[in-house]
C-alpha cells in the first residue's frame, strides 16, 4: 500500500498541488489527470523518489518502483536493442552468468552440498525464467511494434520515438511493485496501445499513469485521481464513471454552497440587527463564534477556460479534392506504397490508420506534394492545403517571442488577426513577448495549431494534432473539426478523437490504401479493431468475439436522449463486466494448462511435496473456472437481452 498524506508540491515558488492525500492498493490501476501544467508530472516524480516527499509519502519497505518518463529519451547506447532492454533483468542475468560459468569449470568434486547448491540454483533460475530472458524481451518489444530484424540493431540508430518505446518496454519488464507511467502512449501507434492496454489490465501490482487518451483510461483504469484547482480528488472506476461522479459531486457542492449562503445571510442579518443592542450582545457574540468555527463549503469555481477556436476556409473547393493513381513509394529496404490508388472528395473527414511503418506520415506528405513518389497525384480545383506535422513543435524557433513565431507561421495575416488567434488558444497579453522555449509541450502544440487555423485553408492534413494536448484542448479540437466546413485527413492514436471527428477511414496495409465508407467507430466495431495482430495480411481479417455487436439505436427512435444515454451506459458496463470475466476465465484456463504440464513433467515424478502443492493449486483453479463459466454465461445473456431491447426501439 502506497500512502500520500497532505503532500504539497511547488514549482517556481507557486503551489501546484495543496495537501494531496490518497492511497494506492496492491492492484490499483489509477490514472492521474488534469490540465497541462497542473502538476501531474511533478506528483509522479515525487512518487518515484518517495524519500523527497518530506515524510508525506509512505511506501512499503523494499518496494520496487519503475518510472517511465519523457526524459529517458536522452539515454543512448551502442549496444543492441535486445541488450539494452535486457538490462531490466540485470541481477538475474548476473546469476545466470555465474551458473553458466560454473558449468564451464571442470569439477570432479563429489561434495553433495556443492551439487545440491548447483541444483538449487538451477531450480531458482528456471523458476525466474532466467533462460527465457531474451525471448521475453523480444516478445515485449514486438508487442510495442518492433520487428525481429530490429533486435540486434544498435540502440543509438533508432529514432527518438522508437527509443521511447524501448525504454517503456524496459520499465515494464522490470515488473515493479509500483509502476509509474508518464504519458506512455505518446510514441505508440494503435496496435502498440492495444498491447499496452492488455498488459496493464493483467498487471498484478500497482499502476499510476498519466494519459490524455480517454479510451485508454476507460480500458485500463479502475481509479481516477484528478488535480483540479490545486486540489486532488479521488474517484473509483474508469473515466466515464469519473465524469458522472464529478458531475454529481459538483451539483451537490453547488446545492450545499447555496444553502450555506442562505444560512450565512440569515445569521448576518441577525448579527447586523442586534450587534449594537446590549441585551443581545451575548447572543450575537455566540453566533459569531459559531460561524468562525463552522467548516464552510467552498464555492464551485469554474475551471480555467478551455480553448475555443474555429478553422474557417477562405473558399469552397471542387467536388474532387485529390486523386492518387497507382502510386509507388519505397525507402531502402522498406516498401511503403505499391500501386496505391484512392480518391478524396469534398466533405470527406478521413481517419488515416494502420500500424507504424505502413507509411501514414509519408502518405500525408505525398498528399501535400512535398514527398516525391512514382505514379500520379491530381490536385482538385481551388484546393488550399494546410499541414500540421507530427513533430511540428520541434521545428518552432524557441528564441522567437510567441507573437513573432506566430507571425512567422502565418505570414499573410495581420498582427491583430494573429493576436486574436492566439487568444483563442488561451495565450494572454502577457505571453506575447515571452520566448517560445519557456512554454510547455501542450502550449507549443497550441501555437503550432494556431498556424493551421490562420492559414484559412479548406483542406487540412493533420498528423497527430492531439499530441501534448490535455483533454479540454482535445475536446476543443474535436469541436473545431466537427464544425469545420472543409475536409481533412487525420492521423491520430487517440481513438476518441478519431471516433468523434471522422466520417470515413483509410487503412494503409500491404502497400495499399483500403477505404471504409463510414465513421471510425463503425469501422472498429465491425472489423474487430483490425490493427490487432492477426495471421491474415488483409486489414479486414477481424478477431471475432462471441460478444454481440454494440447496438446502435435507429435515428428515428422515439426514446429520449437521456434514455438512449442510460441505455448506452448500461450496455458499456455490461460489456466491460463480460470482457473482464472472459479475461479472468482465459487466464484461469492458461494457468490450468501450465499446472497440468508441470505435473506431467517426468523430472517431478518423485517430488511429492511439489506434486501435492501443484494438485492443490490445480483444484483451486478448476474451482475458479467452475465459478467463472456460469457467471460469464449470465453476463452474455444479459448483453444479448440489452441488444434485443435496443434493436426493438
Amino acid at each position: 500500500m502506497v500512502t500520500v498524506h497532505q503532500l504539497t508540491l511547488t514549482a517556481g515558488g507557486e503551489d501546484l498541488v495543496e495537501q494531496a492525500s490518497f492511497q494506492l492498493g496492491a492492484q490499483d490501476r489509477a490514472a492521474l489527470i488534469g490540465r497541462n501544467g497542473c502538476g501531474k508530472s511533478t506528483l509522479i516524480r515525487a512518487l518515484a523518489q518517495p524519500e523527497s516527499g518530506g515524510g508525506r509519502i509512505s511506501v512499503p519497505k523494499n518496494l520496487k518502483i519503475g518510472y517511465f518518463h519523457q526524459d529517458l529519451l536522452s539515454f543512448s547506447s551502442s549496444n543492441s536493442l535486445l541488450a539494452v532492454v535486457s538490462e531490466a533483468f540485470g541481477d538475474l542475468l548476473f546469476m545466470r552468468k555465474q551458473y553458466e560459468d560454473s558449468l564451464l569449470e571442470e569439477s570432479s568434486t563429489t561434495d553433495l552440498d556443492y551439487w545440491q547448491k548447483q541444483a538449487d540454483l538451477l531450480d531458482e533460475l528456471t523458476r525466474l525464467d532466467a533462460f527465457r530472458i531474451e525471448a521475453l524481451v523480444e516478445e515485449t518489444l514486438k508487442g510495442l511494434g518492433f520487428r525481429s530484424t530490429d533486435m540486434e540493431k544498435p540502440y543509438k540508430q533508432f529514432s527518438g520515438g522508437w527509443r521511447m518505446r524501448a525504454m517503456l518496454g524496459k520499465v515494464l519488464l522490470q515488473k515493479p511493485g509500483l509502476l509509474l507511467l508518464d504519458e506512455p502512449t505518446n510514441h505508440l501507434d494503435l496496435p502498440a496501445i492495444n498491447w499496452l492496454e492488455d498488459f496493464i489490465r493483467r498487471y498484478p501490482h500497482s499502476v499510476l499513469l498519466v494519459s490524455h487518451d480517454r479510451t485508454f483510461l476507460n480500458r485500463c483504469c479502475n481509479r481516477i485521481l484528478e488535480i483540479d484547482q490545486k486540489k486532488l480528488w479521488v474517484y473509483k472506476g474508469d473515466y466515464e464513471s469519473f465524469e458522472e461522479q464529478k458531475m454529481t459531486r459538483l451539483e451537490q457542492q453547488r446545492l450545499a454552497w447555496s444553502n450555506q449562503q442562505k444560512m450565512l445571510a440569515h445569521e448576518m442579518r441577525f448579527i447586523e440587527r442586534f450587534r449594537y443592542k446590549a441585551s443581545k450582545a451575548k447572543a450575537v457574540q455566540s453566533r459569531i463564534q459559531l460561524l468562525q468555527k463552522k467548516d464552510l463549503v467552498a464555492e464551485v469555481k469554474e475551471s480555467d477556460r478551455a480553448p475555443r477556436f474555429r478553422f474557417v476556409p477562405n473558399r469552397k473547393p471542387g467536388k474532387l479534392l485529390m486523386e492518387l493513381d497507382r502510386v509507388n513509394k519505397s525507402f531502402p529496404g522498406v516498401n511503403i506504397l505499391n500501386g496505391a490508388s484512392v480518391q478524396w472528395e469534398r466533405g470527406d473527414k478521413i481517419a488515416l490508420v494502420g500500424p507504424n511503418g505502413t507509411g501514414k506520415s509519408t502518405l500525408l506528405r505525398i498528399l501535400l506534394g512535398t514527398e516525391a513518389c512514382e505514379g500520379e497525384r491530381k490536385l482538385g480545383h481551388q484546393v488550399d492545403l494546410a499541414y500540421y506535422a507530427q513533430h511540428q513543435t520541434e521545428s518552432l524557433n524557441l528564441k522567437n517571442s510567441l507573437l513573432d513565431e506566430a507571425l512567422r507561421l502565418a505570414e499573410h495575416c495581420t498582427v491583430q488577426e494573429v493576436r486574436s488567434a492566439l487568444g483563442a488558444f488561451l495565450f494572454g497579453q502577457d505571453d506575447m513577448d515571452k520566448p517560445v522555449g519557456i512554454f510547455s509541450g501542450g502550449e507549443k502544440a497550441r501555437l503550432a495549431l494556431s498556424g493551421v487555423l490562420l492559414a484559412r485553408s479548406n483542406t487540412l492534413l493533420l498528423d497527430e494534432p492531439g499530441n501534448h494536448l490535455d483533454m479540454e484542448s482535445v475536446e476543443a479540437l474535436i469541436d473545431a473539426l466537427q464544425d469545420f466546413e472543409g475536409s481533412y485527413v487525420l492521423v491520430a492514436h487517440d481513438r476518441y478523437l478519431l471516433e468523434q471527428a471522422c466520417n470515413k477511414v483509410w487503412y494503409v496495409m500491404d502497400g495499399k490504401i483500403h477505404v471504409y465508407p463510414g465513421p471510425f467507430a463503425a469501422f472498429s466495431e465491425r472489423w474487430g479493431e483490425p490493427w490487432k495482430t492477426t495471421t491474415s495480411s488483409t486489414p479486414y481479417s477481424a478477431v471475432h468475439s462471441v460478444l454481440p455487436n454494440k447496438p446502435t439505436p435507429h435515428s428515428d427512435s422515439p426514446i429520449s436522449y437521456h434514455e438512449q444515454k442510460e441505455s448506452k451506459r448500461k450496455w458499456a458496463k455490461a460489456e466491460r463486466d463480460c470482457r473482464k470475466t472472459e479475461e479472468d476465465l482465459s487466464k484461469a484456463e492458461e494457468k490450468k494448462a501450465r499446472l497440468l504440464e508441470k505435473m506431467a513433467d517426468p523430472s517431478h515424478a518423485l517430488q511429492f511435496e511439489l506434486l501435492r502443492s501443484l494438485q492443490n493449486e490445480l483444484d483451486e483453479t478448476e474451482q475458479l473456472i467452475g465459478e467463472l463459466i456460469p457467471l460469464w454465461e449470465t453476463q452474455l445473456t444479459e448483453l444479448e437481452q440489452l441488444h434485443a431491447g435496443q434493436s426493438n426501439q
